[in-house]
């Protein structure tokens, strides 16, 4: 996925991921990074932004909703009351999502994810025996 940076600026990225820090005459250490940024560097959360752009076009292939916020994504799907609970399209957009992340050496915290159902009784009442079953 091409975002558009090249030239000095790609360079600049290469050299900021690569490269040992020069400081007056000390030098860092030189640790080569096979993923990841430098931990506590300023750069990092707009980096895990970027490495993660691929994500919205899965959302986007499913007709799915969805913004982020740092390493927070939210995913909104709204049916009709007769439709299938969950929806086929979001179930098939989770197990890509999955794939996707482990793919590139991510982990979706089944902890931490969450679903918020809103609808009618009938509807709620619907996806309360799904997950019983």
């Amino acid at each position: 996925m091409s975002i558009g940076v090249c030239g000095t600026a790609y360079k600049w990225f290469e050299s900021y991921l690569s490269e040992p820090e020069h400081i007056q005459d000390q030098q860092s250490e030189n640790s080569t990074l096979h993923c990841g940024v430098p931990q506590g560097s300023v750069l990092g959360p707009l980096l895990f932004i970027v490495y993660l752009l691929p994500l919205g076009n899965i959302f986007r292939h499913y007709g799915i909703q969805f913004h982020s916020y740092a390493d927070d994504t939210q995913l909104y799907v709204s049916t009709s009351p007769t439709a299938s609970l969950p929806p086929n399209a979001l179930t098939t957009c989770l197990h890509d999502i999955q794939a996707w992340m482990t793919q590139n050496y991510l982990k979706l915290n089944s902890n931490k994810t969450e679903v918020l159902l809103i609808g009618t009784t009938t509807t709620l009442q619907k996806m309360t025996l799904l997950q019983c079953l």
